[in-house]
């Protein structure tokens, strides 16, 4: 099979034909893990084990000045001496950047490979803060933090996120965070952010006890829940959740009851991943012991476990589908949002079998074509799927499908009373009984953007 691994090996041999003269040095934590063995696997010349930043130029002045240096190179860094990672004359604007504040990590997440390295640092706040500058006068789109556990350091964390907010309202940082470490007055300020600053990214992975138990997960999952629903319907932070699917003892039953758990706090994304035994991590140690069988080959995904069989885990991969189409995407928000929260899993759970059932799953089709599938499939929703299509600025006439009481309305006069410049289309819906009573109001003007430039609907008046 064809993977990264084979590709390196594949094309080192490669490049000792071609060019015999060439030093090759590889680095990373796959051959940080077992250096030795890298030497044997791949034969480069040298390995860097662990943090490369001193490794790298002492390497390359020991190449220059002839000196000789270990086949296997370990020189751990401080945070304090390592450099801003970005060179200034590399064009970063708009551009998403890693920066890295802190490194390891104070978990022990058993198919993790940051769980090898449990000491912490931190790199100072001002050189942070300094580097931060840097970024921002570099022109870049989003700075994703790297750091493991971002809110580890509860003080450290508000001092940062103050600072970002008062220092660069018009930016965006990515985080990743543990939700059941954030307090209350981290809660209360997160609810001063304004749309757009932050994003956070939050790993459930489970919602079962003894599945968390197994992978050294110390969560409070009851306070987790709370904590994502908060951040998720109280505050303008963008939220991201994970699960991953084929971890100890869940069976298919209770990780379906994981993802009802998280999608019930209506979370903004919700991604579904799928365990990977790493080499060098715990799980990939026990998996005999815990009866899971991976892949050979990278990334060594999970095939079955003694709880959940492969054509389960091929299912939920479809429900991966389902909830990145019709959940992530938002562009069937109002239909979702009419849909009660502890009933959310459910719809979608049906709705992956019924798009399953139709052939529909991971098929290429024009957007249009989803809207109609919904509608379809639930003709109850029919009149939330099409306010759900006229925001997203796909047509500016009733499309076919749909057979409801909504209907458009032309009023010129109130048409350039919403918009006065003239460049905002306005589509004028009269509403169905049933959406007068959920909008409070006969009529609802969509205002849309300019079609040249962002055709989507900027904003729903009531009339």
């Amino acid at each position: 099979k064809y993977s990264k691994k084979n590709q390196v090996k594949l094309l080192i041999s490669d490049i000792r034909k071609l060019l015999p003269q060439v030093v090759i040095v590889l680095g990373g934590p796959e051959v940080s893990e077992v250096p030795e063995d890298s030497l044997t696997k791949y034969k480069p010349d040298y390995v860097i084990a662990g943090a490369g930043e001193k490794a790298w130029p002492e390497l390359i002045l020991a190449l220059i000045d002839g000196r000789q240096m270990p086949r296997v190179i370990r020189m751990p860094v401080s945070l304090t001496e390592t450099q801003f990672p970005y060179l200034p004359h590399e064009d970063l604007k708009n551009h998403l950047v890693y920066y890295e504040a802190s490194r390891g990590c104070a978990n022990r997440c058993a198919y993790c490979l940051s769980s090898v390295n449990r000491q912490i640092e931190f790199r100072p706040l001002e050189l942070v803060f300094d580097d931060l500058e840097k970024l921002w006068r570099m022109g870049v789109r989003q700075v994703k933090f790297v750091d493991r556990t971002f809110n580890l350091d509860k003080s450290r964390t508000m001092l940062i996120w103050q600072h970002l907010k008062e220092k660069y309202p018009e930016g965006n940082f990515h985080f990743e965070i543990a939700a059941d470490r954030i307090t209350d007055e981290e809660l209360e300020f997160l609810k001063k952010i304004p749309k757009g600053l932050f994003q956070m990214e939050i790993g459930v992975q489970s919602t079962y006890e003894p599945t968390l138990e197994a992978i050294n997960r110390k969560t409070d999952i009851t306070k987790l829940l709370q904590r994502l629903k908060e951040l998720s319907q109280e505050t303008d932070v963008l939220i991201y959740a994970d699960l991953i699917a084929g971890l100890p003892y869940e069976s298919f039953a209770r990780f379906l009851q994981s993802f009802r758990d998280v999608i019930q706090t209506r979370t903004d994304r919700l991604h579904l991943g799928f365990l990977k035994l790493l080499p060098g991590t715990a799980l990939r140690e026990n998996a005999k012991e815990l009866g899971l069988i991976y892949s050979d080959y990278p990334p060594y995904e999970i095939l079955k476990t003694e709880q959940i069989s492969f054509g389960e885990l091929n299912w939920l991969k479809g429900l991966d589908w389902t909830v990145d189409t019709y959940y992530n995407s938002g562009f069937f928000e109002e239909t979702l949002k009419n849909i009660s929260s502890s009933k959310l899993g459910d719809f979608l759970i049906e709705l992956t079998d019924k798009l399953k059932d139709a052939n529909e799953l991971n098929r290429r089709r024009k957007l249009e074509f989803r809207f109609e599938f919904l509608a379809k499939s639930y003709p109850v929703l029919a009149d939330f799927v099409l306010i759900d299509f006229f925001k997203q600025g796909l047509s500016r006439s009733l499309p076919s499908w749909y057979e409801g009481e909504i209907y458009l309305e032309s009023n010129y006069e109130l048409e350039r009373k919403l918009a006065p410049e003239n460049k905002n289309p306005v589509l004028i819906l009269r509403l169905s009984e049933k959406l007068q009573q959920v909008y409070q109001t006969p009529k609802i003007a969509l205002i849309m953007g300019e079609p040249h430039i962002d055709r989507r609907c900027e904003k729903i008046i009531k009339l």
